[in-house]
């Protein structure tokens, strides 16, 4: 079970990774991240708490929220297994004290608590999703899964798109997808990561330092493709997979029978676009995926 903390207003809430279903998303799209009957787990895996900053609490620098957070860890000490914390910009800026907090959470917790705050940033290349999964491999018996030589753990493959269109070519193919990892994290199913024979992973997600260490860390082949992005994307990012499993044989009838019809719409959607431009603004980091 995992607890989210949100030190910040309540505005703030919309900053963290989105914990509405049974996965993480850090990109926040939940209209885009439907819920999945078969996703293993409980459905009261994630929770969430805020502090809900008020202007009382910045005027006087004290936020009755903190102790609030304090007594409700206390309260479900034990049943726990992970405290993330998002603590937003507002608390560092009228100074209260991370670290000293922080601690005391961690105490009344009696678990792990990872945080995410512009202070830790600073200078450091950091994410969630990197320091949840640095504490799932501490957890016995995460290497020691059996291996499935038909199974494969796919990095970088929004939800929606996978769903739609790599899925079904895989399933035709025999190779079944083990589990996805970023956007989305299914926290529940990442004690069966070592179950696959191999992942395969996006040109553009592996240039970012925190997914290079997330990977040079676990002990399976890896393969990198081309991002699943558009048709043609798609087309070779599930050929590479193929090729990993020896099933590249097989996989023209395969792509043919799934994405045939999408050809066509496809290219009349291109048509429709020629002309148009769309701007995208974003920091450094982003900008490397997206040329």
């Amino acid at each position: 079970r995992i607890l989210y903390v949100v030190h910040g207003a309540l505005e703030c809430t919309f900053y963290p990774p989105d914990l509405t279903y049974r996965g993480m998303t850090f990109l926040n799209y939940p209209t885009l991240f439907p819920h999945d009957p078969s996703s293993p787990g409980p459905a009261t895996l994630y929770e969430q708490v805020a502090t809900d900053m008020r202007e009382a609490d910045v005027v006087l620098g004290r936020c009755r929220g903190l102790d609030n957070v304090a007594g409700e860890l206390r309260r479900r000490a034990g049943s726990l297994d992970l405290v993330m914390v998002s603590w937003a910009c507002l608390p560092t800026i009228i100074g209260d004290d991370e670290a000293a907090v922080i601690d005391s959470w961690r105490k009344a917790a009696g678990c792990p608590v990872l945080v995410n705050s512009i202070q830790f940033r600073m200078g450091r290349s950091f994410s969630l999703h990197e320091k949840l999964f640095e504490e799932w491999r501490k957890r016995p018996g995460f290497l020691d899964v059996p291996r499935d030589p038909s199974a494969v753990n796919l990095w970088g493959c929004a939800a929606p798109h996978f769903r739609e269109e790599l899925g079904p070519v895989l399933d035709r193919l025999g190779i079944r997808v083990n589990m996805r990892l970023l956007p989305e994290i299914e926290v529940a199913a990442l004690d069966r990561v070592m179950a696959a024979a191999c992942q395969v992973v996006s040109e553009r997600l592996r240039r970012f330092e925190t997914v290079q260490r997330m990977l040079d860390g676990l002990p399976m082949p890896m393969v990198c493709a081309a991002a699943p992005y558009g048709l043609a994307g798609s087309r070779e990012h599930s050929l590479t997979i193929a090729k990993a499993f020896g099933r590249e044989g097989s996989f023209e009838e395969a792509w043919s029978a799934v994405c045939g019809a999408a050809r066509e719409l496809w290219e009349m959607s291109r048509r429709q676009t020629l002309g148009q431009r769309l701007a995208f603004v974003v920091d450094e980091d982003s900008a490397r995926t997206l040329l």
